[in-house]
């Protein structure tokens, strides 16, 4: 039901050792800053955003939905990995969804322990999608994958 953020930032730090990467180098293979790619050197991810995410999973081969933890979850598929996360048709897909079961913004956010006006935000891309908050919403609103919201480099998303 969870963004399994310990499990994901030992996998990174392992395949950054294996592969002998410093922060230039990983900074050009995700397409972020030096800084950013310091940070996930050092292990300091913080509150990683959702297409930090998707661009480390793309940079060293790490499979996102690993790292989404719940009981009853489907079976790894073979879907396509690129480079970023697709937050419009991500937050597309969540409105869809409400629409479709009659969920309110306040009844997801009652479910998420979250604001209804930090659902209205998220869903406006007003603000900023956490890793970990896409995999919540996902595990909620019975989203199969989350590998489905992230493309390759060069793709309309």
């Amino acid at each position: 039901m969870a963004f399994d953020k310990q499990f994901f930032e030992q996998d990174v730090l392992r395949e950054v050792q294996k592969r002998h990467l410093n922060a230039p180098e990983l900074s050009r293979l995700m397409g972020v800053s030096p800084p950013t790619a310091y940070r996930i050197i050092k292990g300091n991810m913080g509150n990683i955003n959702a297409d930090t995410f998707a661009r480390c999973c793309v940079a060293l081969h790490l499979d996102p939905d690993q790292y989404y933890v719940r009981s009853d979850r489907p079976r790894q598929e073979d879907l396509e990995v690129g480079l970023g996360f697709d937050l419009t048709r991500f937050t597309n897909d969540i409105k869809a969804t409400r629409a479709t079961r009659g969920l309110s913004q306040k009844d997801l956010a009652e479910a998420l322990n979250i604001t209804r006006q930090h659902i209205n935000r998220l869903e406006n891309q007003e603000v900023g999608m956490t890793a970990e908050m896409a995999f919540r919403i996902a595990d909620h609103l019975d989203f199969r994958t989350i590998n489905a919201y992230i493309h390759t480099k060069g793709e309309t998303p």
